[in-house]
C-alpha cells in the first residue's frame, strides 16, 4: 500500500501519517457481551473508516495495468474485464495475469462469485458453446443474464431481461401505492410515486433505447397505472389528462432529456475523455470556417444497421444536434437542465 501511495507522488510525510494510521491496530469479536483477546491487525484498513474506500481504490487501481487484452472496469470491489475476443486460450491468459496481480497483491480471486459471459449476436452464440474458461481447476460459470451495477446484462444486449427486472420491482410498489392511496391526499401519493418509483425507471435509462417499442410500451404502461392512482382517475382516462394532472412527463420524454443532460456533460469535459472522444464535432470536418462551427454540431455516424442507432454514438449526437444552439450554449448546467425541461415539456 504504502509503495503504492509513493508512485502515486505522495511525500513522504503524508505516507508517514499513513503508516502510523495504519500500523499498531488490534481488532477484538464481542457475543453475548463478551470481549474476545485483541488480535492484531497484520492486513487491510479499518473497516467503517472514511479514509478506507479510498486507500482500497488506491490498492486495486493498477490491476488494468496487469491485463494486455481487453478492458478492465473497476467500481468499489466490482472488476469486471471485457475482452474483445473468443479464443478460450486468450481468456484464461487472462484469467492467469489476474490470478498473478491477486497473488502478488495477497487477495485471492472469488472463483465462486466470478462468472462468464459472452455477447454476440444469436448465431454468434451458438458458436461459442465450447468455449469455456478453467482456474486453477474449476471452471467459471457460463452464465446468459447477470445483474451488474444494478443492470441485468444478456448475451444480446436487448435489454429484455432488464425490463422484466424494472417491472418486477415498480409492480408491487405500484399495487402498495392503490392500497394506501385512500387514505392519504394527492400530494402525498405524488411524493410516494417520485420517491420510490421514478428512480428506478430514471437509473441508467438511456440503454432503453436499445429496446423494441413493445418493451417501452410496457414501462410506459406501468407510469400510466400509477398515474391513474394518483389522480384516481377512470381506466378509459386519457394519458394526456394524466400527464398534464400530474405535471410528468412520458417515460420517453424523460429519457430524452436524461441523454441530452448527459450530453452536455460530456461536450463539457465534465466526463471521462473517452466519452468525449465517441464524437466528431462537425467543425473539425471542415477546413474553412463555416456557420456550423459556431453552431458546434456533432457528426451522425452512417447507419450500416439498426442497431446502430441503439448506441449513444448515434442517438446522443441526434439530440444534442436538435437542441437550439443558444440553449446548448448556456454556461452552467443548472441553466441548461431548466431550458431544455421547458423546451420539451
Amino acid at each position: 500500500m504504502l509503495d503504492k501511495l509513493r508512485e502515486h507522488g505522495l511525500k513522504w510525510s503524508a505516507i508517514s501519517w499513513i503508516r502510523s494510521y495504519l500500523s499498531n491496530r488490534v481488532q477484538v469479536t464481542k457475543i453475548n457481551g463478551v470481549l474476545s483477546r485483541e488480535g492484531r491487525i497484520q492486513c487491510g484498513v479499518p473497516q467503517g473508516s472514511t479514509l478506507g474506500p479510498l486507500l482500497f481504490t488506491v490498492y486495486i487501481n493498477d490491476i488494468s495495468k496487469h491485463v494486455t487484452l481487453g478492458n478492465t472496469y473497476l467500481y468499489a470491489d466490482d472488476t469486471a474485464v471485457v475482452i474483445p475476443t473468443i479464443m478460450s486460450n486468450m481468456l484464461c491468459q487472462t484469467m492467469h495475469e489476474l490470478d498473478t496481480w491477486f497473488s502478488s497483491n495477497r487477495l485471492s480471486l472469488n472463483v465462486s462469485k466470478s462468472k462468464l459471459m459472452l455477447f454476440g449476436t444469436q448465431q454468434q452464440l451458438r458458436s461459442f458453446d465450447t468455449v469455456n474458461v478453467i482456474h486453477r481447476g474449476t471452471e467459471l460459470e457460463k452464465c446468459t443474464k447477470y445483474k451488474y451495477l444494478g443492470i441485468v446484462l444478456d448475451s444480446r444486449l436487448t435489454f429484455e431481461e432488464h425490463v422484466n427486472y424494472i417491472k418486477s420491482k415498480t409492480i408491487g410498489k405500484i399495487r402498495l401505492l392503490g392500497r394506501v392511496r385512500n387514505i392519504i391526499d394527492r400530494e402525498t401519493a405524488m411524493l410516494l410515486y417520485k420517491t420510490l418509483i421514478i428512480p428506478i425507471y430514471d437509473y441508467c435509462d438511456h440503454i432503453y433505447y436499445a429496446l423494441g417499442a413493445n418493451s417501452a410500451d410496457s414501462l410506459q404502461k406501468l407510469q400510466n397505472i400509477a398515474l391513474r392512482t394518483i389522480v384516481k382517475a377512470e381506466p378509459r382516462t386519457s394519458t394526456n389528462i394524466l400527464h398534464a394532472q400530474t405535471q410528468l412527463p412520458r417515460l420517453e420524454l424523460r429519457r430524452k432529456i436524461h441523454v441530452a443532460e448527459q450530453m452536455y456533460d460530456i461536450i463539457r469535459g465534465n466526463h471521462p475523455l473517452e466519452c468525449k472522444n465517441l464524437f466528431i464535432h462537425m467543425n473539425s470536418m471542415r477546413v474553412r470556417k463555416t456557420r456550423t462551427e459556431s453552431e458546434d454540431l456533432l457528426m451522425i455516424p452512417k447507419r450500416r444497421l439498426a442497431v446502430s442507432e441503439q448506441g449513444i454514438r448515434y442517438f446522443g449526437a441526434v439530440i444534442w444536434n436538435s437542441i437550439p444552439y443558444y440553449i446548448r450554449q448556456l454556461p452552467t448546467k443548472t441553466s441548461f437542465k431548466e431550458a431544455i425541461r421547458a423546451l420539451w415539456s
